[in-house]
């Protein structure tokens, strides 16, 4: 993932903000509901990865009961309600859907299959290049989308970064010193903290939360 092109890294970072987003995951648990799909969805089997290889424009996994023929076309249609709110639009990123909902999973590696073997998967800079790519959108929607980009991507940054300073206080709380708290951070993530930093998060956040 670090090695793919920037356009691509673009597409999965918003992807994988879309997908912690409150309104996904409240269309998803919905969707679960109405289909009879376990709360934290099936167990990816062998048998799974071999339908993934064959299909292309569906998928449901070996473990999933139902009439598999009476719902593809519903199923398909309500993904394809969940896909018009961002402004991908290509098959990988439907499949993405199919996965996420049957096995509570983003599965980057299909994802980053089908956006290096296409064209036309770049998020693009501007509505007008966005439109030169997909002319059937309207390009006002797209900078609504681009809005709603940031707004997720600024909501995942701040989990990640709570995430992160409660672990160091965690590290701090039972003797790790600030040479090992620094190496165990910069290792689980993709910052490259100092000493200092990582002082000024333990001194900022004992005062927040009045250690």
């Amino acid at each position: 993932m670090k090695n793919a092109p920037t356009q691509i890294r673009k597409i999965v970072n918003y992807l994988e903000a879309f997908i912690e987003s409150d309104q996904f995951q409240d269309k998803i648990k919905k969707l679960r509901v109405k289909y009879k799909i376990p709360v934290e969805g099936y167990e990816f089997f062998k048998e799974d990865q071999e339908q993934l290889n064959r299909i292309d424009y569906f998928y449901f996994p070996a473990s999933y009961k139902s009439k598999v023929v009476d719902l593809i076309v519903p199923l398909g249609e309500d993904l394809n309600e969940i896909q018009k709110i961002t402004p991908l639009r290509f098959i990988g990123f439907k499949k993405t859907l199919y996965l996420y909902l049957f096995h509570n999973k983003l599965f980057e590696d299909v994802l980053l299959s089908y956006l290096k073997s296409v064209n036309l998967c770049k998020v693009a800079d501007s509505a007008d290049e966005y439109n030169d790519f997909y002319l059937h959108n309207d390009s006002s929607m797209y900078l609504s989308h681009i809005n709603n980009e940031n707004y997720y991507l600024g909501k995942v940054r701040n989990r990640r970064k709570k995430e992160r300073n409660k672990l160091i206080l965690n590290l701090r709380s039972k003797g790790k010193s600030l040479r090992e708290i620094t190496k165990e951070i910069n290792e689980k993530s993709s910052e490259n903290l100092g000493y200092e930093d990582i002082g000024k998060i333990l001194s900022i956040e004992r005062k927040r939360r009045k250690v």
